[in-house]
């Protein structure tokens, strides 16, 4: 619904300028993230390309982070996965590897912020074991599922398949 995401485009700018922000709630930092989604959203739906606009509002949430915000912890580590999902390559992609090797560092950011929450890490490695068999690179893929087995058990029939499944990626074949 396009116009329900521009709507909510609209919300979450409003959001950011709000007279009232209690102190720690990180109204913006929770608004450029949705902001961000938002327009990954659009860009996934091909309403248009705000990849770009996407990639810059996830970045800003790392850098308040970075920048000594610790209450923006999660919000960071929700920021770090959504941005590695931006920077994966499209297909037949020139620039194919080194746009997996950066998605899979942000993932892996997103890891490292998610020590109170093992259902995001279980998540966040089984992206990275998806990259890392797109890198043709097994043995990390295998490691990086096997992660998420251990840090979410909940979860270890999808992690156990997807184990099973590392086999070495078929060729992309580009015109």
């Amino acid at each position: 619904d396009v116009t329900g995401i521009t709507d909510a485009i609209k919300l979450f700018q409003r959001a950011q300028t709000a007279a009232t922000q209690p102190l720690r709630s990180n109204v913006t930092d929770w608004s450029k993230l949705s902001l961000g989604r938002a327009y990954l959203c659009l860009s996934q739906a091909d309403a248009g390309d705000y990849w770009g606009q996407a990639e810059s509002q996830f970045r800003a949430v790392i850098a308040d982070y970075e920048g000594g915000n610790e209450s923006a912890r999660d919000i960071a580590a929700d920021a770090h996965s959504n941005l590695g999902f931006v920077l994966l390559p499209g297909r037949c992609d020139p620039a194919r590897d080194a746009k997996y090797r950066a998605a899979a560092q942000e993932y892996q950011r997103a890891v490292d912020l998610s020590v109170f929450h093992p259902t995001r890490q279980g998540f966040y490695y089984d992206m990275i074991g998806f990259i890392q068999t797109q890198l043709g690179a097994l043995d990390q893929a295998r490691t990086a599922y096997r992660e998420a087995l251990r840090v979410d058990p909940p979860n270890a029939a999808h992690y156990q398949e997807a184990l099973n499944a590392v086999q070495q990626p078929q060729a992309e074949v580009c015109p």
